[in-house]
C-alpha cells in the first residue's frame, strides 16, 4: 500500500483538481477520472480517463491504471462501483455510501454519543405527512426538513421555518421517491468546521477550527483560528475529540470535515459530517503547513502526515461563488491583497463556486481588518457581474 504512486480521483472538479496538485508536488502520480477534458481537474493533470460514472468500459481502463482510488465527492454510483471489486478504495465504498445518508449520519453520531440536534425520520405512509410533520411542529416550534441523500450547498433543505413551505417541501421529496427526516431548529450564534486527517496508519491529525459563514445555504467565507475570534478553546477540543472518535469508529482515512452550530449556551452541535476534502479547508493551501489537500494523499497511502499547524497567527478564506450565467474565459483580476485560486470553469452560472482566494494574518489583525480585506476581493468579484 504505502509504495503505491498512482492515485485515481473519481470527479473532474475543483477539489479534484487540488487533490492532483497536491499528489504532484509529493511525487504520486494522479489519474482523473471525469466526464470532459475541460473539467478543472482535466486541466492540470496529465493522465486522465473520460467517461461517465455508468460507463463500465471507461470505468474498468481507469481502474487497470491505479493501485488506489480516491474521491473529490460522495455522491456516487455506489452498486456500480461495487462491481470492481479489485479496486482499493479509500475511504472504504461501504463507508463512503453510508456518510452519503444524512439520515445514517444521525444515526452514528447519536449511536456514538455525539452532540447533534434532535431529529425523526418519516418513515409512515405518503398520505401521514401532514400530520408527523404537524406533530413535530407542535413538539418543537418548528423544524428544518432535508433530504437523505443529495444536498449540498443550500439543496435538499427548507430551513425557512414557515410549516406551509416545509410540508410543501417534504410532500415533492415523497413524490419524488426521497427519503426525508425533520430536525430541530437550533438557534445557533455561529457556525463553525474542523477539517481532520486519518491515516490508514491510525494517525490523526486536526486543523484550526474556523468560523464558517454561509449565504443561502452556500460557504461565504471562513475566518480562523476560531479561538482567536471569540470561540472557546475548550470548544475546539470538544470538536477535535468528536472529529478524532469519529475518525477511529469508524476508520474514515483521509481528509475530511465536520460542520458545527456553536449554540447559545456555549456547546457544539454536530450539523454533518463530509467524508472528504472540504470547502472549509481552503484556507491550507496558504495558510497550514501542509494542505488538506496533501494530507489527504498522504493519508490514503500511509505516508506520514504533514503538519497541520498555521504558518501565520490568522488567515481568511473567501468563496466566489457565480451571481449570474456569464463565460469566465480566464482568472478575472481582483482587487485584493489574497492568493487567488482560479478553478478553470468556462462558464459561471448562479451559485456555482468558480474560485476562492485565500488570505494570511498577522497577530494583530482585528476581525474588522480581515473582514475588509475578504470584503474588497468579494467587491471586486462582484464587479465582473455589473
Amino acid at each position: 500500500m504505502t509504495k503505491a504512486v498512482r492515485v485515481g480521483i473519481l470527479g473532474g472538479g475543483q477539489l479534484a483538481q487540488m487533490l492532483a496538485e497536491a499528489a504532484e508536488r509529493i511525487q504520486v502520480e494522479p489519474v482523473i477520472f471525469c466526464a470532459s477534458k475541460s473539467d478543472p481537474a482535466a486541466q492540470v493533470c496529465k493522465e486522465v480517463v473520460i467517461g461517465t460514472l455508468d460507463d463500465e468500459k471507461a470505468l474498468q481502463t481507469f481502474f487497470s491504471k491505479v493501485e488506489v482510488v480516491t474521491y473529490e465527492s460522495d455522491f456516487l454510483p455506489f452498486e456500480r462501483l461495487k462491481k470492481f471489486k479489485d479496486a482499493i478504495y479509500i475511504p472504504e465504498l461501504e463507508l463512503l455510501s453510508l456518510m452519503s445518508n444524512k439520515i445514517k449520519q444521525k444515526q452514528l453520531l447519536t449511536m456514538l454519543r455525539i452532540p447533534t440536534a434532535s431529529f425523526e425520520v418519516f418513515e409512515g405512509d405518503p398520505g401521514g405527512i401532514e400530520g408527523w410533520l404537524d406533530q413535530w411542529w407542535e413538539k418543537h416550534n418548528g423544524g428544518v426538513v432535508k433530504w437523505a441523500r443529495g444536498g449540498y450547498d443550500g439543496k435538499g433543505v427548507e430551513a425557512s421555518g414557515n410549516f406551509d413551505s416545509a410540508l410543501l417541501f417534504a410532500k415533492e421529496a415523497i413524490a419524488a421517491k426521497r427519503r426525508i427526516f425533520v430536525e430541530e431548529r437550533v438557534p445557533f450564534v455561529r457556525e463553525l468546521a474542523l477539517v481532520s486527517c486519518f491515516s490508514i496508519e491510525d494517525v490523526f491529525g486536526a486543523y484550526p477550527l474556523v468560523i464558517s459563514e454561509q449565504k443561502s445555504g452556500i460557504c461565504f467565507r471562513v475566518l480562523g483560528p476560531a479561538v482567536k475570534q471569540g470561540v472557546s478553546e475548550e470548544l475546539e477540543k470538544d470538536a477535535v475529540r468528536s472529529a478524532k472518535k469519529l475518525a477511529i469508529q469508524l476508520e474514515l482515512h483521509g481528509t475530511f470535515a465536520l460542520e458545527f452550530f456553536e449554540t447559545a449556551d456555549g456547546k457544539i452541535l454536530v450539523n454533518e459530517i463530509a467524508p472528504r476534502v472540504h470547502n472549509s479547508g481552503h484556507f491550507s493551501l496558504q495558510a497550514s503547513k501542509t494542505s488538506q489537500f496533501e494530507n489527504h494523499i498522504r493519508a490514503i497511502l500511509g505516508r506520514p502526515l504533514g503538519p497541520t499547524e498555521s504558518l501565520k497567527p490568522k488567515f481568511g478564506m473567501q468563496n466566489l461563488i457565480g451571481m449570474a450565467d456569464r463565460e469566465f474565459p480566464r482568472a478575472p483580476e481582483l482587487a485584493s491583497n489574497g492568493f487567488l485560486k482560479w478553478y478553470g470553469k468556462s462558464e459561471a452560472r448562479r451559485g456555482r463556486k468558480m474560485g476562492h482566494v485565500n488570505f494570511v494574518f498577522e497577530e494583530g489583525a482585528t476581525a474588522a481588518q480581515m473582514r475588509g480585506d475578504m470584503d474588497k476581493a468579494q467587491k471586486s468579484w462582484e464587479a465582473q457581474f455589473s
